[in-house]
């Protein structure tokens, strides 16, 4: 049986914060209130434990036919952030991984799309056309009226037209709308184009229109390619799932071109991509972590929950091309498998073909980025300091591979050089220092004067660099 008592509640939000607002009791309007406690709240079909910030249980409870839980409580079960702006009185949400600020960043990045504080019906159409849209419809800055814009963008036109009138109105319920593309704004609701708490009848802000246009762009599959957040529940399961589908693939005319490279010795290896693969991530906020072992991408992923880090996370499967020195398998070929193989390219030269990953994390920010460096070096990285490797995780290497395309600051950090030689979707990349730069160029024009090369400053964590200039371990 529920309890039936009277308490003093604040009908304001912040009573239900568990935040420090500061505020004194006079700035809050409080009325006296007769509840039914007792409620419990299930996730998921599993009992919810809410907590406030401290870890103190906290109330969920029903007056006159509304039920009342801490907004905290609540929106951390269900995985959002939550903060508190109190010059504002604004409770702060945000889905993990998410936020207007980035997208609008990546439109501007990926779309060359820039957006005024209350965008114009011509600055959302030249908006649409960036997105490849050529004659966009559009006579008001609302969400109702752009839905159907967005909707055909995303490929979904026919699903909306399956919607008949009465359901689409069910479906926009209870927002209320005379929009003649109801049908567009149902599908839009039912796939997550359009989040269910925006005014879908007001001109639309900055933020709602970066929002809807970036959920647009995902959908349409012109955005980021991933295969989840790193705090998603089978993140470890879909990185497995993805490291099982991996084997070696090849390019002749780019591998052929590397190999010989190789074998100049102008560079001691390349790695072969797939452009398919490409994560399409946010540069500012991204890290490209390489490495061999998928055990290895399941634990760094663990080490970034425990430390409250959120990331975007994709694999991108690469092969790993060096020499091989036979003296290592007793003057034999070893066997080839799936992921690894050992090729003979000359009398008495032999490369490795060995399918490894690049790892790709785009954090919510680049102050949690710029905290990665640390926590590699704390736990997955070996050093003379620590010979037992007590507190690191699997695989972990002397000289662990990270680097990003926008410029960190040093020492933490080294600019070297991705050298990029593409065949349509496929891509070789030696590295080099900015001091053998033009001695692997003019290699690659030496031996294919026709190649497609593209130099990309790209910077590197501290212990790869003394790796590849021969400054040793540490």
């Amino acid at each position: 049986m529920f309890k039936k008592f009277s308490k003093y509640v604040a009908v304001v939000l912040v009573f239900f914060l568990a935040l420090q607002t500061g505020f004194t009791h006079a700035e809050s309007l409080w009325q006296k209130i007769d509840v039914l406690k007792g409620i419990n709240i299930n996730i998921d079909e599993v009992s919810a434990d809410l907590t406030d910030a401290d870890g103190g249980a906290v109330d969920v409870f029903i007056s006159n036919g509304t039920t009342y839980a801490p907004v905290r409580a609540i929106s951390e079960a269900a995985s959002f952030d939550v903060d508190w702006d109190s010059n504002t009185r604004t409770v702060l949400l945000s889905h993990k991984g998410e936020s207007a600020s980035n997208d609008l960043a990546y439109l501007k990045h990926y779309f060359s799309i820039e957006l005024s504080e209350k965008p114009s019906v011509e600055e959302l159409k030249d908006a649409l056309k960036k997105l490849g849209i050529e004659n966009p419809q559009l006579s008001e800055t609302t969400i109702a009226d752009l839905s159907k814009e967005l909707i055909e963008y995303a490929g979904l036109k026919e699903l909306a037209l399956t919607y008949t009138e009465e359901e689409a109105k069910n479906v926009c319920l209870p927002r209320k709308t005379n929009s003649k593309n109801i049908k567009y704004l149902a599908c839009a609701y039912d796939l997550g184009l359009i989040p269910s708490y925006m005014d879908i009848n007001s001109p639309v802000n900055k933020n709602v229109a970066a929002v809807i246009l970036m959920n647009a762009v995902e959908a349409s599959g012109n955005g980021r390619n991933f295969i989840g957040l790193s705090s998603d529940k089978d993140i470890v399961a879909r990185i497995k799932s993805a490291g099982k589908s991996f084997t070696v693939f090849t390019n002749k005319k780019l591998t052929d071109l590397g190999d010989a490279v190789v074998k100049s010795e102008a560079t001691t290896g390349y790695n072969l991509k797939y452009a398919g693969y490409n994560a399409r991530f946010l540069p500012e906020n991204t890290i490209k972590y390489g490495h061999d072992n998928i055990n290895h991408a399941c634990q760094l992923i663990g080490l970034l929950n425990k430390n409250n880090l959120e990331a975007k996370v994709q694999i991108e499967p690469k092969i790993s091309v060096y020499q091989y020195l036979l003296e290592w398998s007793d003057g034999k070929v070893p066997p080839a498998t799936p992921t690894y193989q050992v090729r003979k390219i000359a009398d008495d030269f032999y490369l490795t073909f060995a399918v490894e990953y690049d790892m790709l994390l785009e954090f919510d920010s680049k102050a949690d980025r710029d905290k990665f460096n640390a926590l590699v070096n704390k736990n997955a990285k070996k050093s003379s300091n620590n010979p037992d490797k007590i507190g690191l995780i699997a695989g972990s290497w002397w000289q662990p591979l990270y680097t990003t395309t926008v410029k960190m600051e040093e020492p933490e950090y080294k600019q070297i050089n991705d050298v990029v030689v593409s065949d349509g979707d496929f891509s070789i990349h030696p590295f080099a220092t900015n001091e053998k730069l033009d001695t692997v160029v003019k290699k690659i024009k030496e031996i294919d004067s026709d190649a497609n090369i593209e130099t990309k400053k790209i910077w590197c964590n501290a212990a790869f660099y003394r790796y590849i200039t021969g400054e040793g371990d540490e």
